[in-house]
């Protein structure tokens, strides 16, 4: 599919609108791309009257009751636009404000229940009756109304037929991504097919294929982006390649990027809280410290500072400090529901397995497809030694995210503890085909090999497992294995090559305990 080149004349077009309607975040986003062309664009609004503009001023200072009030009579499109946003902030900051009785695991973040949704039923019963005089903008918060309320589907339907009529929404696209996630496959493919041939399309299928773990697809659509559209890399673009090698699971290619990102734009937020989980997984608390500093002197309030911060408080073990973040994260941000999955995480340290099950509960219902939280859900029904619905999600997990070594692992173990053998043997040999598997896998492959009484096959998968690994009980327990092997074959040379092994490893085991104990 060709898509056509960006058109500075839509550019300034569109910006003209949001920006009359108070849709700022699209409004700058659009304009960072028609500062990064040589191109001169004049921009144009239309004469507003000045109760118009009265209620524009009282909108960006969160005077929404009054933005209401001043717009009750008018029925022209940019004022039903501001007043109907109004309305959709005015609720959805009372429900932040209120902590429901039926909601309280994590205190004083709310759980959205169907009460919640019922707040805004009201809001869309009144737009529903003008639905059909809305233009693209109103569509959109007529959406955006609906997917509050809970009915995600008919969300995704208004979203669709606004971004057809309007592709330069940058908002409408994001909440077409936060609400298509939602959905299986199929019915994401189906949305694929009546999308406009635009090229903001082309970053919501960037976006969409990472958020779904379609990672191949995510790639080929951010090349397409850059090198035959030659899209400016603005900070937003380089945040979007950032983030795609991050779900990638590339950490280096994705760190210089999120570097890349932080001196090109040192306060660009969007993304940030990737680029924090980068430093968590890789065990970099001073890069996480720097980070969390740095935006926490810019803006301590934003869900990416909190997240980073929470980042920062979980890897030195403050699990209640991380939890307190990630929370609070959640209630400046409610769509920020990726952090649900990070809470289940701190809470899975905690030993607190309920709170970790609602919480990766949660993530789950907001992204089915985000195997963090899928994988979580089958840790903790393991913790509480229920294995069968473990093995559950351990599985959606590989369906899921097939080339992550770390599912098909903890599949396997299940199947272990289950005595499927034949199965867990299955995910083992699919674990130790992905690249950068752990060497615990050869010496759970030994284990399955020694266990059938095929002693050629499991004294391959122990060698190769002592050559690369430093967990010494596993360690040992291997080497007496292939020692008994060893003796069995009269193989003497090998024999004698091992006992130095074994003793140069026991030497060595021993060099690390009593170094650990002087600390």
């Amino acid at each position: 599919m060709e898509f056509p080149p960006i058109d500075q004349t839509e550019l300034a077009s569109s910006y003209s609108v949001l920006t009359e309607r108070c849709l700022n975040q699209s409004a700058s986003w659009l304009l960072e791309f028609m500062l990064s062309t040589d191109q001169i664009t004049t921009l144009s609004f239309e004469p507003q009257s000045p109760n118009f503009l009265l209620a524009q001023s009282l909108f960006s200072i969160g005077e929404f009751n009054r933005v209401e009030f001043i717009l009750k009579d008018n029925t022209d499109q940019q004022s039903l636009s501001l007043k109907f946003l109004s309305k959709l902030f005015s609720i959805q900051r009372e429900l932040e404000q209120t902590v429901s009785t039926t909601s309280s695991f994590l205190g004083s973040l709310s759980v959205p229940d169907s009460s919640h949704f019922d707040r805004y039923s009201s809001l869309i019963k009144e737009m529903n009756a003008l639905e059909s005089q809305f233009d693209a903008i109103n569509i959109y918060i007529f959406s955006a109304a609906l997917a509050k309320g809970g009915r995600y589907k008919e969300a995704v339907q208004q979203l669709v037929t606004s971004v057809n009529l309007f592709p330069c929404n940058r908002s409408a696209w994001n909440l077409l991504l936060s609400t298509l996630v939602r959905f299986d496959n199929a019915y994401i493919d189906d949305i694929l097919l009546v999308l406009p041939n635009h090229w903001t399309r082309l970053f919501f299928m960037v976006d969409l294929f990472a958020e779904i773990q379609k990672n191949r697809e995510s790639l080929h659509y951010l090349q397409i982006l850059l090198e035959k559209l030659s899209i400016p890399r603005t900070s937003s673009v380089i945040a979007l390649q950032a983030k795609v090698y991050y779900h990638k699971r590339d950490f280096d290619h994705a760190q210089k990027l999120f570097e890349e990102l932080r001196k090109v734009d040192p306060y660009h937020f969007e993304t940030m809280e990737l680029y924090s989980n980068l430093l968590f997984v890789k065990e970099d608390v001073a890069g996480l410290s720097e980070l969390s500093q740095a935006l926490s002197s810019i803006d301590k309030c934003r869900p990416e500072t909190l997240t980073v911060s929470g980042n920062f408080y979980g890897i030195n073990g403050k699990h209640d400090e991380a939890i307190y973040n990630f929370s609070s994260a959640l209630c400046a941000d409610s769509s920020f529901t990726f952090a649900w999955t990070l809470i289940g995480h701190e809470f899975v340290e905690l030993e607190n397995v309920s709170a970790a099950m609602a919480s990766y509960s949660r993530a789950y219902e907001s992204n089915p497809h985000d195997f963090r939280a899928i994988y979580g859900l089958g840790r903790v029904y393991e913790m509480s030694k229920m294995p069968y619905h473990a093995a559950l999600y351990y599985r959606n997990a590989v369906i899921v995210n097939p080339n992550d070594w770390r599912m098909w692992i903890a599949l396997g173990e299940i199947y272990d503890e289950l005595f499927e053998n034949d199965n867990a043997m299955v995910c083992y040999k699919k674990a130790v085909r992905l690249p950068d598997c752990d060497s615990i896998i050869y010496y759970k492959l030994g284990l399955n090999f020694y266990n059938r009484d095929e002693e050629e096959r499991a004294a391959f998968c122990f060698d190769k497992f002592i050559n690369n690994s430093d967990k010494p009980k596993e360690v040992k327990d291997a080497m007496m294995k292939l020692q008994q092997y060893y003796i069995h074959i009269d193989d003497k040379e090998k024999i004698e090559e091992l006992n130095n092994r074994q003793n140069t490893y026991s030497q060595s085991f021993s060099e690390t305990e009593n170094s650990s104990s002087l600390m």
